[in-house]
């Protein structure tokens, strides 16, 4: 009797999931859009992106997702149209029962911006990647001036670093400056300290910091060695002598530190 109760009671349960799972499948074939839901990762920290700019950019058929069959809603499309947005590094778009279409976007991360010599502005990313913007937002990185004689568009959409399996980069100056731009980005004293990066006419780098003399970098090599030099310098230099009493530093050579006095 009790094997009998017992094989019905997992009669009724297979039953019951069957039933249930019917009806799910019915309700994904007949609920409707009732709504967008727009989320933004990082968007405490970083503004380069706005809900209403996303949102404008679903367009023309965003009117058309409201009341549209959820099974129905063109959602690869909608990630693709807003992949189009140069600051949007990854869309998900997906949807739930209560009838949201839910739109989530990753926001690439800029670590340098660059004015080159023919008046065009753009951000470089955490992944080497060129960002122009279409909108007002600014990210609150170093900057790059000077002698930088590359323009977006020759770029496109490869990464300025090395690819995988290139011994160089078909872009050495941007190349440099990346590295560079990642190097402060990991170390937030010298990201807060270092405000700009100016590519002299020989290609070196000068350095113009938050406070203190400008500084004479030279070439993007040996940075952990120069930057160890400066901060000795910094630390018994310039607290030493006062922070105003030279006009230049110069690390460019190994193993030297040199202050040219106003």
């Amino acid at each position: 009797m009790r094997k009998i109760l017992y094989i019905l009671l997992w009669l009724a349960i297979g039953g019951y999931l069957v039933w249930t799972g019917q009806k799910v499948r019915h309700a994904d074939r007949t609920a409707l859009c009732t709504g967008i839901s727009i989320g933004i990762a990082d968007s405490d920290r970083l503004a380069l992106i706005s809900q209403a700019e996303l949102y404008e950019r679903m367009a023309p058929l965003r009117d058309r997702y409201i009341g549209t069959a959820l099974h129905a809603l063109p959602l690869s499309e909608i990630e693709a149209q807003l992949q189009t947005h140069p600051a949007v590094r990854n869309a998900e778009a997906y949807v739930t029962y209560d009838g949201t279409l839910h739109v989530e976007v990753t926001q690439r991360i800029p670590i340098l911006r660059v004015f080159n010599a023919y008046g065009d502005d753009f951000y470089i990313d955490r992944e080497g990647y060129i960002l122009q913007m279409e909108s007002p937002h600014a990210a609150y990185v170093p900057v790059a001036t000077g002698r930088i004689n590359v323009r977006p568009s020759a770029v496109g959409t490869q990464p300025v670093q090395a690819r995988s399996g290139s011994a160089e980069s078909a872009f050495p100056l941007l190349n440099e400056l990346y590295a560079m731009a990642g190097w402060l980005h990991e170390h937030p004293f010298w990201n807060a300290q270092i405000q700009e990066i100016h590519v002299l006419d020989d290609g070196d780098f000068q350095l113009v910091p938050l406070i203190g003399p400008v500084i004479l970098f030279g070439r993007w090599q040996q940075a952990e060695e120069k930057f160890g030099n400066l901060f000795t310098f910094y630390r018994n230099g310039l607290n030493v002598m006062g922070w105003d009493h030279y006009k230049q530093v110069n690390v460019k050579y190994r193993g030297q530190v040199i202050g040219t006095r106003k």
